[in-house]
């Protein structure tokens, strides 16, 4: 299979490795869309990804093989890549999120940034009817916003602060969805010299790459 190994320096190459073969409890899922998450953007940017290492997490596709033993999944099934829960035995002490924390960036590991990913029968959860693969693959980031919604205890009519730009977070940071203004939800537009800016060191002259306040 094929796939977009880090070479550091902010490079990439694309080489060929071996197909993965699922063990006992793995499956394999071949790759149909995989979405650039902003972590793997910053680790690229700042060069902290391991060389030899193949991101990508923000991903759906289809399983392809099954490994003995394997009683949730058949060939053929459509899943996202990843969100599944983990059992007892791999739970966290400081919660289920344990995928970067536990492991940062393996090497060892082939991420979506390859054409097959190899999985815990526990990792991959199903894509309903109806979605769609590209549809599928921002089911993680898009997670990720409706979670820091619920836990933020905002209200319809609350006045809020969209700080940077991360566009694989488009219901929460941008406050629009379909190019329609998400109810309840007033934007706002930063300058970069208000006095706020100044209390949260966003000024643009402070930000680097060019990113900018919006």
């Amino acid at each position: 299979m094929r796939a977009a190994v880090y070479q550091g320096n902010q490079q990439f190459a694309i080489k060929e490795l071996a197909d993965p073969a699922p063990a006992p409890g793995q499956v394999v899922v071949d790759v149909e869309f995989c979405a650039i998450c902003g972590t793997d953007v910053h680790a690229v940017m700042y060069d902290i990804a391991p060389v030899g290492s193949v991101l990508g997490h923000e991903y759906s596709g289809v399983i392809s093989r099954v490994g003995s033993g394997v009683e949730r999944w058949r060939v053929g099934d459509r899943v996202v890549g990843g969100g599944g829960e983990p059992p007892p035995t791999l739970a966290s002490a400081r919660g289920p999120r344990f995928n970067y924390r536990n492991e940062g960036f393996p090497t060892e590991r082939i991420r979506a940034y390859a054409e097959k990913v190899l999985m815990e029968e526990w990792e991959p959860i199903a894509i309903p009817e109806g979605v769609s693969s590209a549809e599928a693959a921002m089911c993680e980031p898009c997670a990720v916003a409706v979670h820091a919604v619920r836990i933020s205890k905002m209200r319809l009519g609350d006045t809020v602060a969209s700080l940077g730009r991360r566009t694989d977070r488009p219901p929460l940071h941008a406050g629009r969805q379909g190019g329609r203004r998400i109810p309840g939800v007033r934007i706002r537009t930063c300058s970069g010299q208000s006095r706020g800016c100044s209390q949260v060191g966003c000024e643009r002259r402070h930000r680097p790459h060019g990113v900018r306040c919006h």
